[in-house]
């Protein structure tokens, strides 16, 4: 019952957590992440992306005014391509002004109904908002039609938060064929299974994580409790050790609780087989 109890507020911590979705200006992971060419802009070839690479550029490093002239600059050529007004939502969208953001994504599909990078980040912006249906209703839709593996990867994980396990593993291995070695494929795919009570496999992705992954709260609680379930209560307290100061009183919580269980299985068993 205690497992089950450090199980619920697992559920409530990941609930309340600023869950990080993915959006196609959001670059991460660089030498492994099966998501790269498709940050900053991606559009293949796309002779109008590669222009406006520079002014996403400067956006993402938080140089909006640099970014937004370089755009301006080129409006005449431009300004009837979606992908123009996504580059300008974009720079909004980085800036966490989504109304803006979303504004200028509208004008982008006024021109292409079908840029599936803008809906891809208006669902984003959902999610962001706690629209969490609403993003739903937007990436199933999209997805099935277009390549863009950030709408998977953002797809899976609202099928995770609706606790639909089983349909965001299915959605995550068609990228995990990719490469599995990715990061945040790894983390969602342990998550899935923890919750589907398949330890094993669970600790099975998180051991593919780097190291710095486990200093965070999420994380090293998700990976300490598996290692709990799996009877390895020295490997999950070492787990614990390693996490940062917890960021929320939840996550707090959590860790104390699963300390003193840690070290209450830890007595049991010396004593068991000190007999």
């Amino acid at each position: 019952m205690r497992l089950f109890g450090l199980l619920l507020l697992l559920s409530f911590v990941f609930s309340c957590a600023n869950t990080e979705k993915r959006t196609v200006v959001l670059k991460k992971e660089a030498e492994k992440d099966i998501f790269e060419k498709e940050t900053l802009l991606r559009k293949d070839s796309d002779v109008i992306a590669k222009k406006f690479k520079s002014a996403s550029s400067y956006c993402y490093r938080g140089k909006i005014d640099k970014g937004l002239k370089i755009l301006k600059r080129n409006f005449k050529k431009y300004g009837k391509t979606s992908s123009y007004w996504n580059s300008i939502g974009n720079c909004y969208l980085l800036q966490t002004d989504y109304k803006k953001a979303r504004f200028y994504y509208r004008i982008g599909l006024s021109y292409n109904q079908n840029d599936y990078e803008i809906l891809n980040n208006i669902a984003y912006i959902h999610i962001k908002k706690d629209q969490h249906y609403k993003a739903y209703e937007i990436l199933k839709r999209i997805t099935p039609k277009s390549d863009l593996r950030v709408a998977k990867y953002n797809l899976a994980s609202l099928h995770f938060y609706f606790s639909k396990y089983h349909k965001s593993i299915q959605e995550l291995m068609s990228l995990y064929q990719l490469n599995e070695n990715d990061p945040d494929l790894n983390l969602l795919l342990a998550k899935n299974y923890v919750y589907l009570g398949d330890y094993t496999k669970a600790q099975a992705h998180f051991n593919k994580l780097p190291e710095r992954f486990l200093k965070e709260n999420e994380v090293s609680n998700f990976k300490s409790y598996t290692l709990v379930k799996l009877g390895r209560f020295e490997e999950a307290k070492d787990v614990l050790k390693q996490q940062r100061k917890p960021s929320t009183r939840d996550y707090a919580l959590f860790k104390n609780n699963l300390s003193s269980l840690i070290n209450k299985k830890i007595i049991e068993k010396a004593a068991s087989g000190a007999q």
